[in-house]
């Protein structure tokens, strides 16, 4: 874990300005740990299954509650919030950092994506017909689009869904 935390010293969490959205501001904060994390091969997968208890890591947590208790979220919602949203930055930065080895190798994005869309296409459509009648919008949207997406679906729902 000492690794990891080396590797998120540089996040400086955000201003407290109250100028910008607190969904925003964590935004931001979530996406420049996703970006600290996912500059290392493999370093996000150190996280999984370990609660966030290093020096930086407590720092991110500590603004993510501040950030959370700004939106006028209870208390049980905000616990169990931190959790949900470390596990899918977690989880967004084992996949950026997955690619990032691909590309490492040659492998671009668009590569990947033509691979895909190439099987999509060969599919049966008698076998598969909800995966070959939603064809493009299945590979639709860049990773970061989709990230930036889940990320916005999280916080909707953890806003409109309290806790206990």
């Amino acid at each position: 874990m000492a690794m990891l935390d080396e590797a998120i010293v540089d996040v400086v969490p955000q201003s407290s300005s109250r100028r910008v959205s607190w969904q925003k501001r964590l935004t931001a904060l979530i996406d420049a740990v996703v970006e600290a994390m996912s500059r290392h091969q493999g370093l996000a997968l150190v996280s999984f299954g370990s609660v966030p208890t290093s020096h930086n890591a407590m720092l991110i947590v500590e603004r993510v509650i501040a950030l959370l208790k700004e939106g006028g979220l209870e208390d049980t919602t905000i616990s169990w919030a931190v959790d949900l949203l470390y596990l899918y930055l977690t989880a967004v930065a084992a996949e950026r950092s997955a690619y990032n080895d691909k590309a490492s190798l040659g492998q671009t994005e668009a590569g990947n994506v033509r691979k895909v869309r190439e099987h999509f296409e060969s599919l049966s459509a008698e076998k598969y017909p909800m995966i070959v009648g939603l064809g493009e919008h299945l590979m639709s949207g860049s990773g970061e689009k989709r990230a930036s997406w889940g990320l916005k679906v999280l916080l909707n729902g953890i806003i409109h869904t309290p806790a206990g």
